[in-house]
């Protein structure tokens, strides 16, 4: 604390002694204004504002003293009685306990804790029949004098009361007088003009119990008759008055059994401080506690909650539990098999209820002409939304989808949140409970919605029936959670296969390679933003940090901030299902690629000279690391073959014949020593970092099998229109067309024999070129379908240009390109079993092939088919 703090501070305790409390004020505001983080400056201003009668301004004073030191003693304390006396009490636990565990021995504090009534047996309860008429205006007062005076009020509203009746089948006044003998009641407060207040009265009577009625007007005749029209002050006088005649108070009947309408179900896992606010908050819930059970089951923390918690020492039925640790879907259904009520209500163990929470979900059950889910809210608590990043949770549907309900209306599957939800015990039940399959707290929820949505149960959103969220969210954890999304949105659809669409768009069974794909390409689209989304969230959240929630320039910030991570959170969640895909072991991460290891090049030759020499001065020029160049020459008698014995740099293999381009590339498959396998013809031209950019695209996922790159003379979608600009030459045009697509990539049923880079496990799995295609036409296709029958993908490198001078080898063999392909085409069909009557050229479905398994004996060919028995090794 500085002098100028120290001074104010001296001389506004002063002036506040001497009852000078507006100058007192202001010297403790100059206080907080010069040293913000002084606790005793801010408790100090409490108080003052709260001698002026500023009881909000107050409540903040006293409020921002705790949380800057929430052990002192003097501030809890004033916070807490300003609680009480605002009927705010359910707030005030967590104070205490924090400055009790600094304090153990603070026998005011300890007394206030003991107040409330949060622990140990049920303090005597004053029964207030509340029908919202005359109590209103006092209903405050009326309840902190009874606390004061030690009872435990309890509002009982008309609303229970009929749906009480109607649950018991049974008359008004007989579900009133049921209430007050479940509860250890020593006074009933009823209101005049109530029809069932002569009943009640009489009943009461009957049990020895004393009654308190409040009037219209005074009554000077009567006893134990409160005039409701007084004003607070006299109000309060005659209310001490008359309830002092009862001290000590005291239950003077028994409480009789009733079977719980409610039961409570609570997973818990390593939040023992949450966990203890939500049960103290469970504690000052105004539903008589006869009407509920508690349930909670310890998902397998280190420190069980049986461990610090005792089951006897809260005033209600609480059941403790605990499990190894199997999720919360297994948590729950324990708790449900437990369970005794007809009514299920489910809340997070960092739930914070509002007091009316129970009877609300109970009332709203009670009045259902069907089984209901009802779903109430869930809002951040103002604390955690000073943050914001929280704050943006709250206010978007980046988290849940709150703001895309309306009070009142009927929803479906998608909105069912197990975080304050109640439902019939008998709808889970029949429908088979949680899946406990799902071992996180994500999915597990709207998957059990689904199957009650096919049941015939419909959700009611009901925002009256509140509680809080105590929880704060940041980016990080925002985006462990949307890894974990994508995972069990992957093992939704695994169980649910008509969903896919809901996360992918269209109408989807489940996902196939298509669905896979557009996840690939969807992922890779975004990965490179994502470091400059990230610096752009930091700036906005810094900027959002600099304005107070709610003000019109942080939810200008919160909006940007909201593009920002819905781009990332998508990003994540598919990341997450192509992780759960590619397995724990294998996770979806560009694995290293293996530049360091050897590729070989297989070239079959007939007739190439002079192309194939360029072909081979290209390559030489722009490959970088080790290095296997075979060449197979198909009896070539233009000079070529002569030329290739005096390279000293490839391994030539002279077949003498030509035995095709299928058995060819065979025989280079035979000798191949590399990780990576390259088949290209002997009319392209490498361009500057093709190995580097084919290798890079094969190390994108763990399944790629094959890719190829861009050409200027080849079909289907690996070709570009691209090419040289005036005065540029090649290996300048594929710089440029590198920079210009860097990184994209997209994926395919077919890849061109002209070039491609297969792995080796490829080759392991399939073999080698089917050479019943003869001499050209269809093998690439059938090579293509045969990998991915295998289980790998087909790439393109969008970013890798290679020159495909095309057609050399036809024109100098003679070669009619045209009737071989549709010679082989009927070859082809006959092979993938399509239909017979598909003429060449007329499309046809990948997939219809791809629905049958990989079978090796029909998959599988030889590295030595096609091959002259001289040939083969």
């Amino acid at each position: 604390m500085s002098p100028t703090t120290d001074k104010l501070l001296e001389r506004g305790e002063g002036l506040f002694m001497n009852d000078e409390f507006e100058a007192a004020a202001r010297c403790f505001e100059q206080a907080v204004a010069a040293d913000a983080a002084c606790g005793r400056a801010w408790n100090d201003l409490g108080a003052a504002r709260h001698a002026l009668g500023d009881e909000p301004g107050a409540l903040t004073a006293f409020g921002r003293a705790v949380e800057i030191a929430p052990d002192d003693t003097d501030a809890v304390i004033n916070l807490t009685q300003l609680l009480m006396a605002g009927d705010r009490s359910q707030q005030a636990p967590p104070h205490l306990r924090r400055a009790l565990a600094a304090h153990p021995d603070h026998d005011e504090l300890r007394a206030l804790l003991d107040q409330l009534g949060v622990e140990g047996p049920q303090h005597p309860a004053a029964v207030l029949l509340d029908w919202d008429r005359t109590l209103r205006r006092h209903r405050v007062l009326l309840r902190h004098v009874l606390e004061q005076t030690g009872y435990r009020p309890w509002s009982i509203g008309r609303d229970l009361v009929e749906a009480l009746a109607g649950a018991w089948e049974c008359p008004v006044v007989d579900a009133a007088a049921r209430i007050i003998d479940s509860l250890p009641t020593g006074i009933v407060v009823v209101e005049d003009g109530v029809g069932e207040t002569s009943g009640l009265r009489d009943h009461a009577r009957t049990r020895g119990i004393p009654t308190l009625e409040i009037t219209p007007g005074p009554r000077p005749t009567e006893d134990r008759v409160i005039d409701a029209t007084l004003e607070p002050e006299p109000f309060v006088e005659a209310l001490l008055s008359t309830i002092s005649a009862l001290i000590p108070p005291v239950s003077t009947a028994p409480c009789i059994d009733v079977d719980p309408l409610l039961s409570i179900v609570i997973p818990t896992y390593c939040r023992e401080v949450c966990l203890r606010n939500l049960l103290d908050r469970i504690a000052l819930q105004d539903l008589p506690p006869a009407l509920f059970e508690v349930l909670v089951v310890d998902d397998g923390s280190p420190t069980p909650v049986t461990e610090w918690l005792d089951a006897s020492c809260v005033p209600y039925s609480l059941h403790l539990d605990w499990q190894e640790n199997a999720g919360p879907a297994t948590a729950r259904n324990r708790a449900i098999a437990r369970a005794r009520a007809p009514y299920l209500l489910i809340l997070n163990d960092d739930a914070v209820p509002a007091r009316d929470n129970f009877r609300r979900h109970l009332v709203g059950q009670l009045g259902t002409d069907q089984p209901t889910t009802i779903l109430g809210s869930f809002d951040f608590d103002a604390r955690a939304c000073e943050d914001p990043f929280t704050d943006l949770m709250q206010h978007s549907t980046l988290l849940f989808e709150y703001l895309a309900m309306k009070a009142g209306g009927t929803y479906g599957w998608r909105f069912f949140y197990t975080c304050n939800l109640s439902l019939p015990k008998a709808s889970v039940d029949a429908v088979g409970g949680f899946d406990e399959s799902f071992r996180h707290a994500i999915c597990e929820d709207t998957e059990l919605g689904v199957r009650l949505d096919d049941a015939g149960v419909p959700l009611l959103y009901d925002p009256r029936i509140r509680s809080w969220h105590d929880h704060d969210m940041d980016h990080q954890r925002y985006r462990r959670r949307s890894a974990l999304l994508g995972h069990y949105r992957l093992h939704f659809v695994d169980r649910h296969p008509h969903m896919a669409g809901r996360f992918l768009g269209g109408e989807r069974e489940g996902f196939n390679r298509d669905a896979w794909l557009l996840i690939r390409l969807k992922t890779e689209e975004i990965a490179p933003e994502i470091p400059d989304l990230l610096l752009d969230l930091k700036a906005a959240e810094e900027r959002a940090r600099a304005w107070p929630a709610g003000a019109p320039e942080r939810k200008a910030e919160l909006l940007a901030m909201t593009k920002v991570v819905d781009r990332v959170g998508i990003h994540d969640w598919l990341r997450g299902m192509l992780d759960t895909r590619f397995g724990a072991a294998q996770p979806a991460t560009p694995r290293p690629a293996p530049i360091d290891a050897k590729t070989t090049i297989i070239i079959p030759n007939l007739n190439g000279f002079p192309h194939v020499k360029d072909c081979l001065d290209t390559l030489r020029t722009h490959t970088d690391g080790p290095l296997q160049t075979v060449i197979i020459d198909n009896g070539s008698n233009d000079g070529s073959l002569e030329w290739l014995r005096t390279q000293h740099d490839i391994q030539l293999l002279e077949m003498g014949t030509n035995i095709g381009a299928p058995a060819a590339r065979n025989a280079g498959l035979q000798i191949a020593e590399g990780e990576t396998i390259v088949f290209s013809d002997n009319d392209v031209l490498f361009t500057p970092k093709w190995r580097e950019l084919l290798i890079g695209h094969l190390g994108t996922w763990p399944d790629i099998g094959i890719v190829g790159p861009m050409s200027d003379y080849v079909s289907g979608p690996q070709k570009t229109h691209e090419g040289e600009q005036h005065g540029e030459d090649l290996d300048a045009f594929a710089r440029r067309f590198t920079d210009a697509h860097r990184g994209r990539g997209n994926y395919a049923s077919r890849l061109i024999l002209f070039f491609m880079m297969c792995r080796r496990d490829v080759i392991e799995k399939i073999g080698g070129i089917d050479p019943i295609y003869g001499r050209w036409g269809f093998e690439d296709d059938d090579y293509s379908l045969r990998t991915l029958a295998a289980g790998f993908e087909l790439r393109i490198a969008q970013d890798c240009f290679i020159r495909h001078l095309g057609s050399r080898t036809s024109k100098t063999a003679n070669i009619d390109y045209g009737s071989l392909l549709r010679e082989n085409w009927e070859v082809f069909k006959r092979k993938w079993r399509l239909p017979q009557h598909l003429a060449y050229g007329e499309p046809w479905t990948v997939s219809t092939v791809l629905n049958r398994p990989f079978n090796r004996a029909e998959h599988w060919v030889p590295l030595d088919a096609g091959l002259p028995a001289a040939a083969a090794t």
